[in-house]
This record gives C-alpha cells, sequence and structure tokens, in this order.
C-alpha cells in the first residue's frame, strides 16, 4: 500500500496533507502585501499576478478577500483570475483600484486567492512581494498657493502655509506649514511632480517637501536669501538662485550644495534648457546663459529692460523675458543668443508661463489686474484676460496646458482661466494673501 501512494505521488495525484509541507504557497500572488499612504482624493491602482505553484490544474480561482486595512475605498477591476482555471505554472492577473478617504490615511492590502471550491488558498508570504516602486500610485494634479497667516493689514507678519488646491475640484487640502519668510518668492515641482521645492526667506533655505504625504523631508542652508529656483528636467539638480552670491546647484539626491556659479545682480527668475545643457538667469538688463556641465557663464544677452520673469520654449529654440519697468517682453533666439524682438505688454510686466505646446505665453502685469497672451508662431500679443486679482504676482499652467492660475500678492484671490477661450472659471479666496511664483500646478 505504501508502494501504491508513492507511485500516486511520484505521478502527480495529490493529497491535500501533502501540500501542508510545501515551501511555496499553493496559490502565490504578487506583490503580496501592499503598504501605501494615500492622500486624500488620491487613486491607485495596483495590479497583481496570482500563479499556480501545483503540480496539478487549479480550477474556480476566486479573490476570498483583499485584506485591507486603512479607510480608504477599494474596487477589483479588470479580473482575468475570476473563475479561470490555471495550469501548472500559469498565472492570471487582475488589479485593484484604491481611493484615498477624506483624510490621508495609511493603508494596506493582503488579499486571499483561492481555487477548487476553496481547497487551496494562500496569504501570499513576504518572499513574493514585489518591489512597491512598481506599483502605479496616481494624486490628483494640485496647485500649491503661499498664503499669509496674519491679517491682511499686517505687512510685518512674517508666517506662510502653503495650501494645496485639488485643480479637479478646487478643493483646499489640508495646509503645509511651518514656513518663517517675508515672502514665498518661489517653489517648484519636481520634474516627476512627487517634490516641492519651497525659498524660504526667514532662514535662507530651500526647503523640500514630500508631495506623497505632505511632509518636509529636508532644509538646505543656502547662506543667502532665494529668490528663484529651478529643477533639471532629469530631476539631478535643483538650482536656487541668490542675489549676491550667485546661484546655487543642490544634488536632488541628498540636498548637498555641490557648486556655486558666481554670478551677481539676479533679479528674477531662472530656467533650464530641454535638455539640461544650459541655465537661464535673469540679471539686471541681461539674460545671462550659464554651461550647466561645468557651470560657467558661457555669454549675457542684452534685454530691453530689467529682467524678471523667464520662460524657454519646449523645443529649447527661444526664450521669453518680462522686462518689468519697461512693459514688454523680450524674445531671445538661442540658436544665435541674440534678442529678436521685443513684444509689448501691459504695466509692470513680472511673472511669466509657457503653454505646454509652447505656441502661447501668458504675461502677469502686476499693476493691472491682466494677463497678456502672447502668440509664439509672429510674437504678436493676441489677447487680455482681465483676472479678478488687483495685482498679479504668480501665473503657472496646468500640465495639460488647458487651466491658467494666477494669484494675487495684495488680495486673497486666486484665478483660475481656460486657456482655450481665456475666460475666468473660477475665483478661489484664499482667507488671507497669496504669494506664489514659479512652477507651481503638477
Amino acid at each position: 500500500m505504501k508502494k501504491f501512494l508513492g507511485l500516486l505521488l511520484m505521478l502527480g495525484f495529490h493529497f491535500n496533507a501533502c501540500y501542508a509541507l510545501q515551501i511555496a504557497p499553493p496559490v502565490s500572488i504578487i506583490p503580496s502585501i501592499l503598504s501605501t499612504y494615500l492622500r486624500s482624493d488620491s487613486k491607485t491602482e495596483v495590479t497583481y499576478t496570482v500563479t499556480n505553484n501545483m503540480p496539478i490544474n487549479l480550477n474556480t480561482i476566486n479573490i476570498l478577500n483583499l485584506g485591507s486595512t486603512g479607510n480608504g475605498k477599494v474596487q477589483i477591476v479588470n479580473n482575468l483570475c475570476d473563475n479561470t482555471t490555471l495550469n501548472v505554472g500559469q498565472s492570471c492577473t487582475f488589479s485593484v483600484l484604491i481611493y484615498g478617504a477624506d483624510q490621508p490615511v495609511n493603508f494596506s492590502l493582503r488579499p486571499i486567492i483561492c481555487s477548487n471550491q476553496n481547497q487551496y488558498c494562500t496569504q501570499a508570504l513576504p518572499q513574493y512581494a514585489l518591489n512597491i516602486n512598481t506599483i502605479n500610485i496616481t494624486h490628483p494634479l494640485r496647485a500649491y498657493v503661499g498664503v499669509k497667516t496674519s491679517k491682511q493689514n499686517d505687512d510685518n507678519f512674517k508666517d506662510y502655509d502653503i495650501v494645496p488646491i485639488e485643480l479637479n475640484t478646487n478643493k483646499f487640502d489640508t495646509p503645509i506649514t511651518g514656513f518663517s519668510t517675508s515672502n514665498l518668492d518661489d517653489i517648484s515641482l519636481s520634474p516627476d511632480g512627487s517634490l516641492l521645492y519651497v525659498g524660504n526667506r526667514g532662514d535662507n533655505s530651500l526647503k523640500v517637501i514630500n508631495l506623497q504625504n505632505d511632509q518636509m523631508i529636508a532644509s538646505v542652508d543656502l547662506g543667502a536669501i532665494p529668490v528663484a529656483i529651478a529643477a533639471s528636467k532629469d530631476g539631478s539638480r535643483i538650482y536656487v538662485a541668490t542675489p549676491l552670491t550667485g546661484i546655487k546647484v543642490i544634488n536632488a539626491t541628498n540636498y548637498e550644495i555641490i557648486a556655486t556659479i558666481p554670478c551677481q545682480q539676479l533679479s528674477g527668475a531662472i530656467a533650464i534648457s530641454p535638455d539640461d545643457k544650459w541655465i537661464y538667469a535673469a540679471s539686471d538688463e541681461e539674460v545671462l546663459i550659464i554651461n550647466a556641465i561645468n557651470n560657467t557663464v558661457a555669454t549675457a544677452v542684452a534685454v530691453d529692460g530689467l529682467a524678471t520673469g523667464i520662460v524657454v520654449t519646449p523645443d529649447g529654440n527661444s526664450l521669453y523675458v518680462t522686462n518689468q519697468n519697461r512693459n514688454n517682453v523680450s524674445v531671445i533666439n538661442l540658436k544665435t543668443d541674440k534678442a529678436i524682438a521685443v513684444i509689448p505688454a501691459d504695466l509692470r510686466p513680472m511673472a511669466i508661463a509657457i503653454s505646454p505646446d509652447g505656441s502661447r505665453v501668458y504675461v502677469a502685469n502686476q499693476t493691472l489686474n491682466i494677463v497678456s497672451v502672447i502668440d509664439t508662431a509672429d510674437n504678436k500679443r493676441i489677447y487680455t484676460i482681465m483676472t479678478s486679482v488687483a495685482s498679479p504676482a504668480g501665473i503657472s499652467i496646468s500640465p495639460d496646458g488647458s487651466l491658467l492660475y494666477i494669484d494675487d500678492y495684495q488680495d486673497n484671490f486666486v484665478t483660475i482661466v481656460d486657456t482655450s477661450t481665456n475666460k475666468v472659471l473660477n475665483i478661489l479666496d484664499m482667507g488671507n494673501p497669496c504669494t506664489t511664483t514659479g512652477n507651481f500646478v503638477g
């Protein structure tokens, strides 16, 4: 009888007791245990792979339990495992959508998969876990606006919060706090949108915010007042302009200052070429063109006034520069490093933004409640947008180019403009004066 049972086992016949001793579960699932942080209103999609580890075919695969913990909503989608049969070594997949709750939460999943009328089940083991970086976590797009936490007429109050605004709902998220500064002159998103870089005048530092959980993860002592920030497109470098000491070059991995590019009289924004080889910096009535490989100034191009805002076209061929004391915009041909045009704007043009396709440039005029719209094909002003804000200070465009956000350093409002019609869609009351310049939507 023992020999007969041994022969059956060799031939692949199964007995439930035999598989209780297997190192691998009869049905493995990858990733086994997911632990993540869910921001409010976020959406996470996880795709699971289920594999038959048994020496026999398995039928009626079903998801017994998702084993979720945390205040998030879950929904199974694209379920290719439902009631299927898996031959030996075969796999199937299913996905789970996880929606964040009203407040950020820690969340985990540990699915239990069964087969053969629940004869064989698994609680996936840690050795089957997949690197969490492969999981696609999608947070809604937001605008990040610096808002005074004081009364409107208290000019000496130095504290600011950064208030995130959900683009799809215009809902305010929990403020990011802890900035003691006379002004949030510039903030910038990292290229992948996962980090926010904030210039903090209160202690002459660069703050780094992890936008997965809205927590500060680093503070870099600059030793000078920050006035403009830009990040390289590959995400490896952060550039911070300081008016008297030059441009600080920061390693975006360990947040150490690795170089200082000596240049004085920096008067406004900085921008990076699409290939990360060049840095463009507003410097009095010039734009400095800096080699980003060796961190040296290659040349300077004269513009028509006090250079303040700068944007580079997506093809890297042109630069648009606001000249705040001359009420116009200079255009620089980056193939020749020559100024080729001057475009009339309105009163005191300051901040500037460009559409993702490079076809439109938007200029915030600080003395009027007007945004000038420039057609880059012929370098002409084609439209003026009347905003609700008295003194537009910052302007930024959504990644798809559909929405324009303008804030006001004197009043409490953020204006949202539909770029397809150049009409105001919404006006948000931030409660206190708000001022943010740079790339603050993403």
